[in-house]
C-alpha cells in the first residue's frame, strides 16, 4: 500500500514540475509579444482577468490624450495562448471602456481585464496631469 501511494505522489510531483518546465517557453514568448505591442504606442496599459478557468490579459495602447490605437487581447489557452489584435474594438478613448462596462451588471474574464487597463491609463494620466500641474 505504501509503495503505491509513493509512486502516485511521485509520479504527481513529476507532472507538476514537467507542466512547470513547458510553461516557461510560453512565458518567454508571451512577454516578447508584449514588449513588442508595449513599443507600438506612446501610451500603453495591461489588464489582467484571474480566474480558476484561465487568465486573461488585454493591452490597450494609447496616445497621450487617450485615444485607442489598438487593442490586444489575450486568445487561447494553455501552451497555445497569445495576443491577438481585437478587432471588435469599438471604443475610441479609455473613458468610453470604463463607461460602457461600469454600466454592465455582470462582466466576463476578457471585459474585466479590459476595464482593468483602462482604469489604469486613468490612473497614469492622472498622476501625469498632477506632476505637470507641480
Amino acid at each position: 500500500m505504501n509503495n503505491n501511494l509513493f509512486g502516485v505522489v511521485l509520479l504527481f510531483l513529476a507532472m507538476a514540475v514537467v507542466s512547470r518546465l513547458m510553461a516557461l517557453p510560453q512565458i518567454h514568448r508571451l512577454n516578447k509579444q508584449l514588449v513588442k505591442i508595449r513599443k507600438s504606442g506612446p501610451v500603453s496599459s495591461v489588464g489582467l482577468a484571474r480566474h480558476w478557468k484561465g487568465n486573461r490579459a488585454y493591452v490597450l495602447v494609447t496616445d497621450e490624450e487617450g485615444n485607442i490605437i489598438c487593442g490586444y487581447k489575450t486568445s487561447g489557452n494553455f501552451v497555445f495562448s497569445g495576443f491577438r489584435e481585437d478587432h471588435e474594438l469599438r471604443e475610441r478613448n479609455y473613458r468610453e471602456i470604463i463607461e460602457d462596462l461600469g454600466k454592465k451588471k455582470k462582466l466576463s474574464q476578457l471585459e474585466k481585464a479590459k476595464c482593468m487597463a483602462a482604469e489604469y491609463l486613468e490612473d497614469g494620466f492622472k498622476k501625469q496631469k498632477q506632476a505637470d500641474a507641480a
